[in-house]
């Protein structure tokens, strides 16, 4: 019989130093805080395919706090994992039985990843196997690398159409795609992609130079996502029925901030 355990595990914050010449004496130290634990082995394929969009392994949940900066985003190409086990010393990198992928990554909380004050990020650290049927605690360990900005500036493109299916237009060094998505009752989605995480937010204004606000949430105003080199952007506006100016606000300085994951996670059982 397959094993699915869905925990929810709060633990005390971790307060970390981050040690850097160029931090001001008094700055507040970050904060890694774990919110949740999913343990999920993996399933036959006739069970797999009902279950798909739930990946087996275990993931560890948390949310990091940078009071002093404003976070970007998650950078998943630099951050890393360097173990990840339970406390019988199995390696939860390695594949599950049947399967022939293992590994472990850092994996960023989608649109969602980041509060609206730039303060707090949520990721995901994800391992490929589940604990021992006897094991009790999990501990990972590697680096979490978060991109923070500061010097606030904006590019716009003014009296422009929105891109449609398999169209783009430029604003500054941003490409702005559209059709990636069918459309959503009036909303119209578009993908924002550029070379640099530096993006705060993108704002759209339609016809009468009132910013356009989608029905479904407030997309606009998400982070994306940096991996592969790229950072990635997933935005929903009303359709606006006219031209439009789009605005780009950035950070002309971007930071890399290491954080240093070293956790120790009670299963609960």
């Amino acid at each position: 019989m397959s094993r699915s355990v869905p925990l929810l595990v709060l633990s005390a914050p971790i307060f970390l130093a981050v040690v850097s010449a160029a931090d001001p004496p008094k700055s507040k130290a970050p904060i890694l805080e774990v919110i949740g634990l999913e343990i999920r082995r993996a399933l036959p394929d006739e069970k797999e395919e009902v279950a798909r969009l739930n990946f087996p392994g275990t993931n560890v949940e948390l949310f990091a706090a940078l009071p002093d900066r404003y976070v970007i985003c998650c950078d998943a190409d630099q951050s890393r994992i360097d173990s990840f086990a339970d406390d019988l010393g199995t390696d939860l990198t390695k594949p599950q039985p049947g399967r022939r992928t293992g590994g472990a990554g850092v994996v960023p909380f989608g649109v969602e990843q980041v509060s609206r004050d730039g303060r707090r990020c949520q990721v995901t650290l994800r391992a490929a196997s589940v604990p021992a049927k006897d094991a009790r605690k999990i501990t990972v360990k590697g680096t979490l690398v978060l991109k923070c900005g500061s010097d606030e500036k904006t590019v716009q493109t003014a009296d422009v159409d929105l891109p449609g299916q398999n169209e783009k237009m430029k604003v500054g060094e941003y490409t702005l795609s559209g059709g990636f998505f069918p459309d959503s009752g009036g909303d119209l989605s578009l993908y924002l992609e550029c070379p640099t995480a530096n993006v705060k937010t993108v704002t759209i204004f339609g016809p009468d130079s009132k910013e356009l606000k989608p029905t479904f949430g407030n997309l606009t105003k998400r982070p994306g996502t940096f991996d592969g080199g790229k950072y990635h952007q997933f935005i929903t506006v009303p359709k606006p029925g006219g031209k439009v100016t789009v605005r780009v606000t950035y950070f002309n300085k971007v930071e890399d901030v290491p954080l240093p994951v070293d956790l120790t996670v009670g299963l609960g059982l």
